[in-house]
């Protein structure tokens, strides 16, 4: 708009000097040429007055487009914490159900290793069924199986001995002894299980099932190699694992 106004005025100039001239030949040179410089100045001081303008303008412009992309960028970093926080939050809500849920699962089987041995205390069951989560995960298997070789084993009795085994999972000194263990340390509810895991792990890689490493860790790993063995033996101890499974499910805490 403002070039068009330039433009404009420019003309005029040019049509003032012309007139001036053809004016010229009526009156003396020395009248007419100070209207016609007069009016160029006129011209002039306008085109510099709307060049400001133009200037101010596009000043103007430019400060207004780098406001709205100051906003913008503010409007993106405020989008961008928000996604955050939701995200953060969302983050702890299902760390907090999932520990929510691991400890309901330890409790259900503190409340099982008392169903079958009331001489446990709460406390101590709740310690046993933590121990045995850990140390299944640490190993690669089912807690439920350790427990139910546990209750085959002792009923979760962690002084039991009998002909030379020790402990909650009735294990060897020599089995203790090659783990890294001393004998006596048996009797600590954690070496026993972590003991019996290894073994257990043992034998399920050599023998493939859960049934056939419950039958070597109770006939010994020679006789199911060479097929001297009761495979009855691992299914009765699979069919407790399937028991606490139950008793989980029925008392709600899984």
């Amino acid at each position: 708009m403002l070039k068009r106004i330039i433009a404009t005025l420019l003309t005029i100039a040019m049509v003032i000097q012309g007139s001036a001239l053809a004016f010229s030949e009526e009156m003396p040179v020395a009248a007419a040429l100070p209207d016609a410089a007069e009016a160029t100045q006129t011209v002039v001081i306008i085109s510099a007055d709307a060049e400001n303008q133009t200037s101010t303008l596009e000043a103007s412009e430019k400060s207004t487009d780098e406001n709205i992309v100051t906003a913008q960028q503010q409007i993106k970093g405020e989008s961008t914490v928000k996604t955050t926080v939701k995200k953060n939050v969302s983050q702890l809500t299902k760390k907090r159900l999932q520990e929510q849920k691991e400890l309901k699962y330890k409790k259900g089987l503190a409340a099982y290793i008392r169903k079958v041995n009331k001489r446990v205390s709460k406390k101590q069951a709740l310690s046993l069924a933590g121990t045995f989560i850990k140390v299944g995960k640490k190993h690669n298997l089912d807690p439920k199986v350790l427990m139910a070789l546990a209750v085959r084993e002792s009923r979760f009795n962690t002084k039991c001995y009998h002909s030379g085994y020790k402990g909650l999972m009735q294990t060897s000194d020599a089995l203790a002894t090659h783990y890294g263990y001393k004998p006596n340390d048996l009797y600590k509810a954690s070496v026993s299980i972590d003991v019996a895991a290894r073994y257990l792990k043992y034998l399920k890689k050599r023998f493939g099932t859960y049934t056939k490493a419950l039958c070597g860790y109770a006939y010994g790993s020679g006789a199911v190699a060479t097929g001297r063995y009761n495979i009855e033996v691992g299914r009765k101890v699979m069919r407790r694992r399937d028991e606490i499974t139950q008793f989980l499910k029925k008392n709600k805490y899984i």
